[in-house]
């Protein structure tokens, strides 16, 4: 699909689109999930087309799919329907779920993952936001990823990773490493150690000489 640049520059029109999209699949691929199914896809809360400034970014995180955490009544933070929605207070934050009145769960999601090079860097969480981006495979929030699901929608979500390539920027992957290499066409990606924490942090990138380093250089140069 051939997407013009200013689609893909603006985040609430990407998500318009794909909710077009795939709004059919979506519908038909839920209808043959069990009720409770971690794969279920969370379609009230919409889609994330990608999270970070595509002109500003630096260092682009690859995952899978935005996550989703049911209220289970236990105390512990959870989804909120407004979660990929940028609101006022947000505008000029890239990675929204950054600043300091974002649901609680995304807001520590992201705090933790990011604590190390917010620290070393001196940033505050605003310039984080803008200096480091995220893409994903699927742009529909479920608990669990599945790499089956295929939803029209795919097409935007490699056309915005073409166009974040086209900056000048370091590429994490965090989540699925060969289908971020099929689909970007690159073997100069760094990827974490572990992918059951997307920590971005000099252990956990420790198998990738000096990428810790030359990631913090990229944010504060």
């Amino acid at each position: 699909m051939n997407i013009r640049s200013p689609l893909l520059l603006n985040y609430e029109l990407l998500q318009e689109e794909i909710c077009r999209l795939d709004a059919q699949k979506i519908d038909t691929y839920n209808a043959k999930r069990k009720v409770g199914s971690k794969f279920l896809l969370q379609k009230e809360i919409g889609p994330c087309p990608y999270e970070g400034d595509i002109e500003q970014a630096r260092i682009v995180l690859l995952l899978a799919n935005p996550s989703f955490t049911p209220n289970k009544n236990d105390g512990t933070s959870y989804s909120l329907e407004n979660d990929h929605t940028r609101n006022a207070l947000q505008q000029d934050w890239g990675i929204f779920s950054l600043q300091d009145n974002s649901n609680e769960a995304m807001r520590n999601w992201w705090r933790e993952n990011l604590k190390q090079l917010q620290q070393e860097s001196g940033l505050s969480w605003q310039q984080m936001s803008n200096r480091i981006a995220a893409l994903q495979i699927n742009a529909w929030a479920s608990e669990q990823f599945d790499e089956s699901c295929k939803l029209e929608s795919f097409s935007i979500m490699q056309a915005i990773a073409h166009e974040f390539a086209k900056r000048d920027v370091i590429f994490v992957v965090c989540r699925r490493y060969k289908q971020w290499s099929e689909i970007l066409g690159r073997s100069d990606m760094y990827r974490l150690n572990s992918y059951r924490r997307a920590y971005i942090s000099k252990k956990n990138l420790d198998k990738c000489p000096n990428a810790y380093d030359e990631i913090l250089k990229k944010l504060t140069d």
